[in-house]
């Protein structure tokens, strides 16, 4: 990550966004080569629109007559147009570019936003592939990506619109979405990414991002535009050729402001740029000239391109020599960054780097005299300066550049990149963070630059008053104020490289510098491994190390887990203080929610011990069942179990054979400081006893200079310093000796070693480890002012002091004793640089240190001086065997002095023969052997240091060991690159650690932190210290012993790695219930054995019986519900669905005598004609035209009537009424004037009729008379009759279907009653068990009326007392033991006390009254998955009789329709049909009574109609808005528009001259007209002879004919498209119902079955809540308690 969640926290969704997208772009990159030809495509892509100008442009070949250049140049760059000389355009294009768009940048960025432990992931090679192709297409993205992606866009939304219809709309939307997907995203990296952070130019990045880039892209665009919508191919090319112009200035006056730095990519940019200007300027002109390009002006473009090409690139070269001659007196910030980042880059050739050589040492010779300054770099080229010249230049320029940003108020990032590239990273890492921190409102930072002076202001007075005053403290000159004074000037000149200032950033600047800082922390992180690479088994400390931060984290987090719900549990309990009625359903709640927070932590404590059966884990769990539950008998069997140490778990897990997680490491988390000081940030428990610290000092113990020896505090800073420099530390990952002070003067030897991180605020934190050190010689720390700094406990043993000497020399206030006194000869020693030597030694006889109390006031100071010891008498002398370790800081050293042997010389003997510490052993060893465990706590405990068990208590500012294992597992996971630094290094450095060359300081294989299984025995002159052991009632914490195996147990546990680990299985799968059965058979005779059996009774699940039925019939309930709503899913479908068919049978009448009518008046027209030609009304020529259209057109009602015949006789709703029905058929005799019936079935009649219009047809395309045919007699003589025929059949359909309709209607609501009666009698029965159940949660809440405010008092004094001594000590936790003896002496003891004060009278007086539990929640809860049904069975009843009531009337409605398509527009037809009856002595009295029938009806029908149309209420009826709609506008308008001449065909050609024009005010008006026309014509004559002989009337007939047809329809589709919608509703409103049924049901199965079941548990766990005083020892309780365990089986 970038940042770390901490820090990401405190910065907006935006913030994150830009991170990602930054941390994206920068995952991977392009080799050399490989830019090169990106930048070659990309910089001839905008030129190709000289060729393409827009998309009507015709596609270029490969090869015409010769090679075309134009078209490599095209395919090669431009994906859209290869891609189109493939395959062609389309329209679905643009989803290749929004595919792309989300595959390689949306995910990606949402991945890295969702993905936390990204160092893990990207370890998996296909997801690292994947982001690394996602980062590369963002790096190309707008050099060769954003045109064509954009010209997809453009050419698919032009195809579209050109037919656009209302299903283009999505892909209108979707590539709106991915153009501005495309232009969001290149705005994006213009402003984020394209300048350079880190300086380096290998992801095609500029040195600025200018205005001029912006331009650059919103060119781009319109080169898009002008392709898409100009059309003109001489228009659009003429605007090319002006941005192709403007674009190819722009990149050539970039080059000139120094954006670029390599050579090779600025010679490209300035060959293609000219080319481009050139070319479209001689396009430009011959566009405007309209002349078209000859061969002469390519000739014209090839000079011109030529020529400026290699005029502008000498331009540049002679503006980078004007550089490079000045570069010593250039103070420009533009110029230095350009310089430093061809430098960096090296991309200076040979001939400019001569230049600079020269340039630079001869302005540096002219500065030698002003040059004094020191700097360390890593990064230059040693073929190009000198190492020291280099220093010397890059100092001086850095500084000029650091004026420059800092007199112009402002801040540069790239100025923290060269600080970063030349190997100052510590100052980069210091300035970025200073800049960070006031974006972040923090302190600003000054590292390790600050100056000496304020360092020493800014320390901590109360610290500084413990320390004893260091050597630069003192009057006279000494080494401590040299070296103090060179590190301070050091400090101060690079202190001159630090831009200071406070600095706004935006929030794309500061994920810039975000991404700078990481660069610079995995940089220095990669020194650190790449300088201490070669300490052996760095990657097992390293894991070591990780494993031991996650076991600390985890035994952390269970403690603190404890911690909160203790403190829950106190709130919890208060409830109950000082209140006599309580709110039950509250007391009810808030309980339930405590019990389920310890049944949660409880199983969290089991689940661990299952994983992971440590000493540790298994005594969190005894003590929390214990103190926390009360619950004894719980915690007696996890007491009895099988545990291992720590240790051995995670070695059998990891094979880890470095031991960090002993009681021997001491754990520090240390932070460097702003002001160069180590502050300790956390510690583990056994800190303070490892240091000796007393425990009234442990708040003084935040500073790591608490424990450094005297010799080395004022010089550590320095070392810390310079390792910081350096990245060399021989503790680095590795385990070597050191030293740390326990007393003034005294100082001990011990193991360190650590690992470092980084946080996001302070610079670095060390994760420090110490452990015991086998070799315990004696030492001497000598300081560089050649002063005693410390000395170890073993020298004085050596010497013979005993211990109460050794305590007088140690209260010296101010040890300063020269090195010389005790080694005269030190000096000689060191000049002549020996290591190794025999000396002389002395120190002063004990003698003087031991007077009494005054005399000590008055000599203690002056043993010590130079008159003593320069009187031998007062000495003692030896001969030692000393081995001098040097070690260098600044030009001086420090020294550490082995004693490896003493010999006292004769004159100088002593009178103890042997140290009173060794005498002390030998008179203890009769007295008691030492124990393993005892030796090794002596190591770390002093019999003057501690006087009695104590506790620690944990800084309450603790560091996110998280986010420490996260940064080792992100070391591990990064492959480390292999520097080779070339800055001037120190010696190795080393923190207050010896470093012998002749001779090891000690076995390796012996040191705890080293990687070695053997145990060690320390020196055992410690008294051993007495455990003790208080109870917990006490509000104490039992404190026992630390156990430890032996050496012989923790070898076998190596050889059985395979039984221990089968062994924890076992713990698992139950088969240690034998051993705990045994261990209870001694507290069963316990006398308080049964209160432990009544709370594990209770406490144990059960599944009471009246749970089970409510759950039974809760499922009845709904499966009743389920069944209804599935009678409803396929009734409602059945009957609905036969109501469409039932509307087609309405339809039968007009459905068959329509098309019959239409051919009929067709060839009665032809008829009428006939005859008004016979008549003379009409020449030949007229009846040609009238008749010509209907003879052309016959067939329509042929097949119309065809079509329809066989659709009737397939509706298979209409094979029952088509059932034994017969009509009576009228056919030809012998001649045309007589004729014969024959009966027949239906289906008969009407093939016979179909067969004969078949011959009319015929007959009339041939242009022939049918007169006197069979089918013409056939046709006339059963018109009526076919009609009547089919009217009664259709009118008893009608009578039917309306019938059928309330017959259905009542039959769902008899239905609907009959389930609701049903229904509720298993939900009542569920309501009833569930009261029942519910009815015994009184009982359990009633628990607490027996807790009284007195006894919850005291049961909260004592949780507040365990978490009081749990945050002072957590090894408490850790090292609790149980013992159910002493916990029932304690509750004897508190019964004695109760009977004594009669606390039980008082407890009875305010006893808490708590009312029963409220019913109505789960009341409600139980009836609202029935109120559900309840309201959508109302809501499809509703439905569905709303849809049926209407069906009457629609249904009505609909045969009206059909009978206007019969009867409105024959009119005319009859009238002429009833005139030509003389002309017809076939037909019988019965068709001429029914002509005059059929002509009232029509009247009547239109009639009807109209008062139909005048108060037509939609709402009545089931129709749709089309019909409605449809209706409307041919009753007002014209009759013709309105159905349009598709519909119309050959009859629109009448639609002007038919019905005198009353077609035209709409159908209304039309439908009066021909009423009227027809009654007073009828009124004349009865229609007995013809009055008038019009033209055109039967063709407005058929014209209002084909009206009515097509309002039919749109009724009839609109009473389907009702039908369906209905069906769809119904179907809907069971389909969710089934499914919410069905969900109900798997509820209550899987999940409420289960909660109920949990939620009995905690109730039953309410037990656990209760004090122990009311849980042992009140009786009224015990008696409730069994009650209701007595009836639990309800």
């Amino acid at each position: 990550m970038i940042t770390k969640e901490s820090q990401t926290k405190r910065i907006n969704i935006k913030m994150i966004f830009y991170e990602r997208i930054l941390q994206l772009y920068y995952f991977s990159s392009f080799k050399e080569y490989q830019q090169y030809f990106v930048i070659i495509l990309g910089e001839i892509q905008y030129l190709t629109f000289l060729w393409v100008p827009n998309m009507k442009s015709q596609q270029i070949g490969f090869y015409d007559t010769s090679i075309n250049y134009q078209a490599f140049a095209i395919y090669f760059t431009r994906i859209d147009q290869l891609i189109y000389f493939q395959f062609g355009k389309s329209q679905s294009f643009y989803l290749l570019a929004l595919m792309t768009q989300i595959l390689l940048f949306v995910i990606p960025i949402i991945l890295l936003i969702l993905i936390k432990h990204k160092q893990q992931v990207f370890q998996y090679t296909f997801l690292k592939l994947y982001f690394c192709l996602s980062s590369l297409y963002c790096q190309i993205f707008i050099i060769t990506i954003f045109i064509p992606f954009s010209i997809f866009c453009v050419d698919s939304l032009l195809m579209i619109i050109d037919i656009l219809s209302a299903t283009n709309y999505i892909d209108i939307f979707l590539i709106c979405l991915t153009f501005g997907l495309l232009l969001l995203f290149g705005i994006i990296i213009s402003i984020l990414c394209k300048e350079t952070i880190d300086l380096k130019k290998d992801r095609f990045q500029k040195l600025n991002q200018t205005f001029l880039d912006y331009v650059q892209l919103i060119l781009f665009i319109l080169q898009i535009i002008v392709y898409g919508v100009i059309i003109d191919q001489n228009n659009a090319q003429i605007l090319q050729c002006i941005l192709i112009i403007t674009l190819s200035l722009i990149k050539i006056l970039q080059i000139y402001q120094f954006q670029y730095t390599n050579n090779k990519i600025i010679n490209l940019i300035l060959i293609i740029s000219s080319f481009g200007l050139t070319q479209s300027i001689v396009y430009l002109i011959n566009n405007i000239n309209g002349r078209k390009l000859t061969l002469n002006a390519n000739s014209i473009i090839i000079l011109l391109f030529i020529g400026l090409s290699k005029a502008l690139i000498e331009i540049y070269e002679y503006q980078e020599k004007v550089l490079c001659n000045n570069i010593m007196t250039i103070k420009q910030q533009l110029s230095l960054k350009y310089f430093f980042t061809k430098l960096i880059n090296e991309h200076f050739n040979e001939t400019h780097k001569r230049i600079l050589n020269a340039i630079i040492t001869s302005g540096l010779a002219k500065l030698q005299d002003q040059v004094d300054e020191q700097a360390h770099f890593q990064n230059y080229d040693s073929n190009f300066l000198s190492p020291l010249s280099m220093e010397q230049f890059v100092t001086k320029k850095l500084k000029q550049y650091a004026k420059i940003v800092q007199k112009n108020k402002g801040y540069d990032l790239h100025y923290i990149a060269l600080l970063y590239k030349y190997g100052l990273t510590n100052l980069a890492l210091n300035q970025i963070n200073s800049l960070l921190n006031s974006f972040l409102n923090q302190t600003k930072s000054k590292g390790f630059l600050v100056d000496s002076e304020n360092y020493s202001n800014r320390q901590d007075s109360s610290s500084r008053q413990i320390h004893h005053q260091t050597i630069s403290s003192k009057s006279m000159k000494s080494n401590s104020d040299d070296v103090n004074d060179i590190a301070k000037k050091n400090t101060s000149q690079r202190s001159k490289l630090l831009i200071q200032g406070k600095h706004q950033l935006s929030q794309i600047e500061t994920s810039r510098a975000l991404l700078l800082k990481n660069q610079i922390k995995t940089e220095i992180q990669v020194r650190f491994y790449e300088n201490n690479k070669t300490k052996t088994q760095i990657n097992d400390i390293q894991l070591g190390v990780e494993l031991f931060l996650k076991n600390e984290k985890r035994n952390q987090n269970l403690k603190n887990t404890l911690i909160i719900l203790i403190n829950e549990k106190i709130k919890f309990l208060s409830q109950f203080t000082n209140k006599k009625i309580l709110d039950s359903d509250k007391i009810f709640n808030s309980a339930k929610d405590i019990s389920y927070q310890q049944y949660k932590v409880e199983n969290k404590l089991f689940q661990r011990y299952q994983q992971f059966p440590s000493r540790k884990i298994q005594s969190i769990l005894t003590f929390y069942q214990a103190e926390i539950l009360n619950n004894y008998i719980e915690a007696f069997k996890y007491k009895a179990l099988t545990s291992m140490p720590d240790e051995q778990l995670i070695n059998m897990d990891s094979n880890i054979k470095s031991t960090f997680f002993t009681k021997k490491v001491v754990f520090l988390n240390i932070t460097l400081e702003d002001n160069q000081t180590l502050s300790i940030q956390r510690k583990s428990e056994n800190a303070l006893k490892f240091f000796q610290v007393h425990p009234d000092d442990a708040k003084l113990f935040n500073n790591i200079e608490y424990i450094l020896p005297l010799g080395i505090q004022n010089e550590h800073n320095l070392l810390v310093q310079r390792f910081i420099q350096t990245s060399k530390s021989k503790f680095y990952l590795n385990s070597n000796q050191t030293f740390f002070r326990y007393q003034n003067i005294l100082m001990k030897t011990c193991q360190f070693i650590f690992d470092i991180h980084f946080d996001s605020i302070s610079h670095y934190k060390f994760s420090a480890f110490f452990s015991e050190s086998i070799n315990q010689s004696a030492y001497i720390l000598v300081d560089i002012n050649h002063l005693v700094g410390g000395i170890t406990e073993s020298f004085f043993e050596k010497i013979g002091f005993n211990e109460k000497t050794v305590s007088q020399i140690n209260q010296v206030e101010d040890f300063y004793l020269p090195i010389e006194l005790l080694i005269p000869n030190f000096k000689k020693l060191i000049d002549s640089n020996i290591q190794s030597a025999i000396t002389e030694l002395r120190f002063v006889k004990e003698v003087f240190f031991n007077r009494d109390e005054y005399e000590k006031k008055q000599k203690r100071q002056q043993s010590l001086t130079s008159t003593n010891w320069s009187q031998l008498d007062k000495l003692y002398i030896f001969d030692a065997e000393i081995i001098i370790s040097y070690f260098e800081i600044y030009g001086y050293y420090y020294y550490i002095i082995e004693i490896k042997d003493l010999k006292q010389q004769f004159n100088s003997k002593k009178s103890i023969g042997q140290s009173s510490r060794s005498k002390a052993q030998e008179g203890l060893e009769h007295f008691f052997e030492l124990s393993d465990l005892s030796e090794n706590e002596a190591v770390a405990n002093s019999p003057k240091a501690f006087k009695a068990i104590y506790s620690v208590k944990l800084n309450d500012e603790m560091i996110d060991l998280g986010d420490e294992v996260e940064l080792n597992k992100k070391q591990i996971a990064q492959p480390v690159q292999i520097l080779q630094p070339d800055y001037i290094s120190f010696q190795e450095p080393n923190i207050l650690s010896p470093n012998v060359s002749n001779t090891p300081w000690q076995d390796s294989s012996q040191i705890p932190l080293q990687f070695s299984n053997q145990q060690f025995h320390q020196q055992d002159y410690f008294n051993k210290q007495k455990d003790i052991s208080i109870s917990i009632n006490d509000s104490k914490i039992i404190n026992n012993q630390d156990e430890f195996e032996d050496e012989n147990n923790k070898r076998a546990s190596r050889r059985n790695v395979e039984d221990n680990i089968l062994k924890r299985k076992k713990i698992v799968q139950g088969e240690e219930e034998s051993s705990s059965n045994n261990a209870l058979k001694g507290i069963k005779k316990s006398q308080f054995y049964k209160k432990y059996e009544m709370i594990l009774q209770l406490v144990e699940p059960i599944y009471p019986n009246t749970l089970k039925l409510f759950l039974l019939f809760q499922e009845l309930t709904y499966f009743i519900t389920l069944t209804y709503f599935l009678i409803i899913l396929i009734g409602v479908q059945n009957d609905l669905t036969r109501f469409i068919g039932e509307i087609d049978m309405i339809q039968l009448h007009a459905g068959v005598m329509n098309p019959h009518d239409l051919y009929l008046q067709m060839r009665q027209t032809i008829f009428t004609y006939q005859g008004f030609l016979g008549q003379g009304k009409l020449t030949q020529d007229q009846y040609k035209k009238l008749s010509d259209p209907l003879y052309e057109n016959i067939a329509i009602g042929y097949y119309e009537f065809k079509d329809g015949f066989i659709y009737w006789l397939s509706n298979d709703y209409l094979t029952p009424f088509f059932k034994d029905k017969n009509i009576t058929a009228y056919y030809m005799l012998y001649n045309a004037t007589q004729t014969y019936p024959i009966v027949q079935n239906i289906r008969e009649a009407l093939m016979a009729t179909l067969s004969y219009y078949y011959q009319f047809k015929l007959r009339f395309e041939s242009r022939q008379s049918p007169a006197n045919q069979t089918y013409q007699i056939y046709q006339f003589a059963n018109v009526y009759n076919f009609h009547y025929w089919l009217e009664d059949l259709t009118l008893e359909v009608l009578a039917y279907s309306k019938n059928r309709s309330i017959e259905t209607s009542d039959k769902w609501n008899l239905i609907w009653i009959i389930y609701l009666l049903i229904g509720v009698c298993p939900l009542l029965s569920s309501i009833y068990y569930y009261r029942l159940y519910r009815s015994k949660f009184d009982k359990y809440v009633n628990q607490f009326r027996y807790c009284s405010s007195y006894k919850m008092d005291l049961e909260i004094d004592k949780l507040k007392s365990i978490v009081k001594i749990l945050n002072k000590n957590t090894e408490t936790l850790y090292n609790y033991q149980f013992s159910i003896e002493s916990k029932e002496d304690n509750i004897l003891k508190e019964k004695q006390k109760n009977d004594h004060d009669q606390i039980k009278a008082k407890d009875i007086k305010v006893q808490q009254q708590i009312k029963n539990l409220s019913f109505f929640s789960g009341f409600f809860f139980i009836i609202f998955g029935w109120l559900i049904f309840l309201a959508l069975s109302i809501v499809a009843n509703i439905q569905i009789a709303d849809y049926l009531n209407k069906y009457t009337a629609t249904a009505d409605t609909y045969k009206l329709l059909q009978d206007m398509t019969l009867y409105a527009g024959t009119l005319f037809r009859n009238r002429d049909f009833g005139l030509n009856f003389p002309n017809l002595p076939y037909l019988r009295q019965y068709d001429k009574e029914k002509f005059y029938v059929t002509m009232d009806i029509s009247l009547n029908t239109i009639t009807t109609f109209l008062e139909f149309s005048y108060s037509f209420d939609a709402s009545k009826y089931q129709v749709s808005q089309d019909f409605l709609d449809f209706f409307l506008n041919i009753q007002q308008n014209d009759v013709c528009t309105t159905i349009g001449d598709e519909t119309l065909g050959f009859l629109t050609q009448y639609c002007d001259i038919s019905l005198q024009g009353s077609l035209k005010q709409g159908l209304t008006q039309t439908l009066k007209f021909i009423y009227s026309t027809i009654t007073v014509q009828m009124a004349m004559n009865n229609f007995t002879k013809r009055i008038e002989y019009n033209w055109y009337e039967n063709e407005g007939g058929l014209i209002v004919m084909r009206a009515a047809q097509i309002m039919s329809k749109q009724f009839k589709a609109g009473m389907v498209n009702v039908t369906n919608q209905q069906i769809a509703v119904s179907n809907s409103i069971s389909i969710i119902y089934m499914i919410y049924s069905i969900l109900l049901m798997l509820y209550f199965i899987f999940y409420l079955l289960p909660k109920l079941q949990k939620e009995l548990l905690l109730v039953r766990r309410f037990i656990l809540l209760i004090p122990t005083s009311v849980l042992f020892l009140d009786d009224q309780f015990d008696r409730h308690v069994r009650i209701i365990i007595a009836g639990q089986e309800y």
